[in-house]
């Protein structure tokens, strides 16, 4: 038989019975280490050092206790670790979603500013190589002064020849109307030429328009141009050229 506790008076004690019974054992805490619990047989041999505090009865409720508490540990650290993996994904999904947003935006913006080929409208821009889509190419010709000439240059030019007189190459188009405005890089001010009717209306930006004039050799002039150029009232011993200065509006 196994041993039976002796019975105490507490607030245990089952009235109808007449026998006592010990409050249930509380569970160890989490921090200390597993339970030891031992048990006392009829045979009044220990299977493990010292005798149990417990009754038999009372040792397989904290058997299925701490069997619960493991396994409500478990669930709980599953959870946590789900919960945890969950958020990495949301986050690392959120954190996808708004970098494409991002780039999506940065692109439209660029798109919005101008970035790619140049619009169709009736402007004039220097010729660097060969012109872009939709212009036509064309020069003017200054027959400079002969007498103490110090023409020079210097720094990035334009295609065209640069020595005592000089020839400057252009792309112009006119598959546009002036006034309907087109989009172009607009975070710093910039020029175009004018080139049939006035200034090409540029979205976001004011444009001013300004001209420059040069006085040429008077003698046996040569002055020329030829092909698509900027608008030019200058005369033909002279050239004046309009100029477009465009500043953003806000």
């Amino acid at each position: 038989m196994y041993e039976q506790a002796e019975p105490v008076r507490s607030p245990f004690s089952n009235p109808d019975s007449g026998q006592t019974r010990r409050p249930p054992p509380q569970p160890p805490p989490v921090h200390q280490g597993a339970s030891r619990c031992r048990i006392s047989y009829g045979n009044g041999a220990d299977k493990s050092q010292g005798a149990s505090p417990y009754t038999y009865e009372e040792a397989e409720e904290v058997k299925r206790y701490a069997t619960y508490t493991s396994a409500v540990c478990t669930c709980y650290w599953l959870s946590t670790a789900v919960i945890v993996l969950t958020l990495l994904i949301i986050g690392g999904c959120l954190v996808g979603f708004f970098l494409h947003i991002n780039i999506q935006g940065d692109q439209k913006t660029k798109n919005e500013e101008g970035d790619g080929d140049w619009p169709s409208g009736n402007y004039c821009i220097f010729k660097k190589g060969n012109c872009p889509g939709g212009f036509q190419s064309g020069w003017l010709f200054w027959d400079d002064e002969d007498d103490d000439n110090k023409n020079s240059v210097g720094g990035e030019l334009p295609d065209g020849n640069y020595d005592r007189d000089t020839m400057i190459r252009y792309c112009c188009r006119s598959d546009g109307n002036v006034d309907t405005p087109i989009v172009l890089p607009n975070r710093k001010p910039f020029y175009l030429f004018r080139f049939k009717g006035g200034c090409q209306q540029v979205k976001h930006m004011s444009v001013r328009e300004e001209w420059f004039r040069w006085d040429d050799e008077d003698d046996d002039n040569k002055d020329d141009r030829r092909g698509a150029h900027p608008y030019d009232d200058g005369g033909s011993k002279n050239h004046r050229l309009h100029y477009c200065y465009y500043v953003y509006n806000n």
